[in-house]
């Protein structure tokens, strides 16, 4: 062990500012695990539409479950570790086999959102090109196929690219998944993931443009079946309530990667205690799981409030014109 990096992990316990915000995480992530779990319980997965949609999101909330819950852990033993005294600097030390093997779960998880939300994207591309005929296609099988591949490959890209040519009986000064070793290999990684995201986001606005000038031109069209038509609403709700999804998590996605880039502007000479706290500041992808849920609340409930809006105009309408007709009254009929 060298003795400048036990000294330098023991003045991270000297941080009050990363204890606290190491509690704030713990605390965020416990929440960010359940708020998923209420979003699924209480508003289900028919909102969606399309049955290969709902298994596709389903396991991209499992992902945004098993994110938080094996951050929290993360956090609670990071805070334990530098908030418990130690007599030997050299004991604020982690293992690089304890480090890897344990932070890299939560980062699993996160490429597993990223590979979910693009297999989303792609889908809902797809129906957007051949509405009748993708709706027609009803192969539960294939779904579930993709679902097993994105989960194989959210594991073994994410362990093929960093546990690589790893010193496993090295010591780190901080909780991480960047070594020495593996430092080029993580900058690719983040850098391929948030190329990903941004693909996603823009799949998602096209569609969603292609979507709106296929709504107005067969809104036009009396000759369109009323299937095409069916289905274009509903792919137009769902990339309405997905699109806002995406973009938040590419947001905290390119934050949490490339903020690293800027440290340097920030903090002209290295220190191991600021850089630390700054590696906390900027890893907040977990919130995705607190923030994701309450946006579509919102956009599910407004939808439905529109439709009961309706219902009800459309009741009263009825109403009047009965009175009208059979009673004689003079009251006024609401039409649209």
């Amino acid at each position: 062990m060298n003795v400048m990096d036990c000294l330098s992990a023991s003045h991270q316990a000297t941080n009050k500012a990363q204890h606290y915000l190491l509690l704030f995480k713990i605390v965020t992530a416990w929440i960010a695990a359940i708020v998923p779990i209420a979003f699924w319980r209480f508003k289900g997965l028919g909102w969606l539409g399309h049955k290969h949609t709902q298994i596709y999101f389903a396991i991209h909330m499992l992902w945004s479950i098993e994110l938080p819950l094996t951050y929290s852990f993360v956090y609670l033993y990071d805070y334990l570790r530098i908030s418990i005294k130690k007599d030997d600097p050299c004991d604020y030390l982690i293992s690089t086999s304890f480090s890897m093997n344990t932070r890299i779960l939560p980062v699993v998880g996160l490429v597993g959102e990223i590979i979910t939300m693009f297999v989303i994207c792609i889908e809902r591309a797809l129906s957007t090109i051949r509405p009748v005929h993708y709706e027609r296609f009803r192969n539960n099988n294939a779904a579930f196929l993709v679902c097993f591949i994105s989960v194989i490959a959210s594991f073994g890209l994410t362990y093929g690219i960093l546990f690589f040519n790893i010193k496993w009986d090295a010591y780190l000064t901080t909780y991480t998944l960047k070594t020495p070793e593996n430092a080029n290999r993580f900058q690719l990684m983040t850098i391929a993931e948030v190329i990903i995201e941004v693909s996603a986001v823009v799949i998602f606005m096209v569609s969603l443009i292609r979507n709106n000038q296929q709504h107005k031109l067969f809104m036009k069209t009396h000759a369109i079946v009323l299937a095409n038509k069916y289905q274009i609403k509903e792919n137009r709700k769902v990339l309405k309530n997905l699109l806002p999804l995406c973009i938040l998590h590419g947001f905290l996605l390119t934050v949490n990667s490339f903020g690293l880039s800027i440290y340097p502007l920030i903090f002209p000479k290295f220190d191991p205690i600021d850089h630390a706290f700054y590696l906390e500041c900027i890893g907040q992808v977990h919130l995705y799981s607190i923030i994701g849920p309450i946006i579509l609340t919102y956009g599910v409930l407004r939808k439905k409030r529109n439709v009961v809006n309706k219902i009800q105009h459309h009741d009263e309408y009825f109403v009047n014109l009965k009175n009208h007709f059979e009673k004689g009254r003079d009251t006024t009929i609401f039409c649209e």
